[in-house]
């Protein structure tokens, strides 16, 4: 993985962890999947330097093959009908807190 990419899976993490750590973690880690969608819908990751519409999802996708994120069912009332929606684990939360040093 170059160093480019390697930015962009971090910073994609870090959004998810800023935007749904505090929903997922007051309900347990209980994926609710319309929780996630609205907040996927109110706040998607916008990584910089991804341009191509597949790119964001191949990095959420690599996090999910790390254990990190899952990507959960879409809510057509909620995000548009080419979204994939991805909610942060409790070991990409984990994994956040050790790289920022507040584990």
């Amino acid at each position: 993985m170059t160093g480019c990419a390697r930015r962009k899976t971090v910073f994609a993490l870090g959004h998810l962890y800023e935007s749904q750590f505090a929903a997922l973690n007051n309900v347990g880690w209980n994926i609710d999947v319309d929780g996630v969608n609205k907040i996927w819908l109110e706040n998607p990751p916008k990584i910089p330097g991804t341009v191509l519409p597949g790119e964001r999802d191949s990095i959420l996708l690599k996090l999910q093959g790390l254990g990190l994120a899952t990507a959960v069912e879409r809510r057509d009332t909620q995000v548009g009908p080419n979204e994939r929606v991805f909610a942060l684990l409790p070991k990409g939360a984990d994994f956040v807190r050790y790289a920022k040093g507040t584990s």
